[in-house]
């Protein structure tokens, strides 16, 4: 019964533009390959200088260990709207988007890189006064770093979230991906239909 599955691919050889489609995906995976060197590279940059940047924001405690240290002490101050006095989480940088470590660094920018929900993760990266912010960010409740006690939100300049989740968004989801990648497949799927 397996082999009757194998009967479709004998569609292959009598669907001609089935066929052109699969020979350009055959043929533009070495141009693919070099284009995801560039995206993981450039994905890695902004990686590290969100992690060092915007590690703290909502911080959340027994959650993190910043650069590999030690965990840092937390401290709640008063409940605020959106905490649920043990969290202060956001709604889009939470314990699953984050950028306490290179690891959810990188996976939260690939998940900005398809489009879902940058607005979102650029908003809650923020400094304190900006918006919604202002109900879930505390200026003590975040990190304790040599003896100082850190606000839960970003940066007090704002406009960090801004340049980079923007420059981002353009370079990755526009450039790259759009239009290399598309370029790329366009152009062989271009190459091997005037070659038949």
């Amino acid at each position: 019964r397996m082999f009757r599955v194998v009967r479709i691919l004998r569609i292959l050889k009598t669907a001609k533009h089935l066929r052109t489609i699969i020979t350009t995906i055959r043929i533009s995976i070495p141009g693919l390959y070099n284009i995801s060197i560039l995206l993981f590279i450039v994905m890695y940059i902004y990686a590290v200088i969100c992690m060092n940047l915007f590690w703290q924001i909502n911080y959340t405690p027994g959650d993190i260990s910043p650069f590999g240290g030690a965990s840092s002490p937390w401290h709640l101050g008063e409940a605020f709207y959106y905490s649920n006095d043990n969290s202060n989480e956001g709604d889009f940088v939470n314990r699953n988007a984050n950028f306490r470590t290179l690891p959810n660094s990188l996976l939260t920018l690939f998940r900005c890189a398809t489009g879902e929900s940058f607005n979102g993760i650029m908003h809650d990266m923020m400094a304190g006064a900006w918006g919604s912010n202002r109900l879930r960010c505390c200026p003590t409740c975040g990190a304790e770093i040599d003896g100082e006690l850190n606000d839960s939100c970003g940066p007090a300049e704002g406009f960090w979230s801004l340049l980079l989740m923007l420059s981002y968004t353009i370079i990755m989801g526009f450039i790259i991906l759009n239009g290399l990648f598309i370029g790329v497949i366009v152009d062989n799927f271009t190459n091997i239909g005037s070659e038949n």
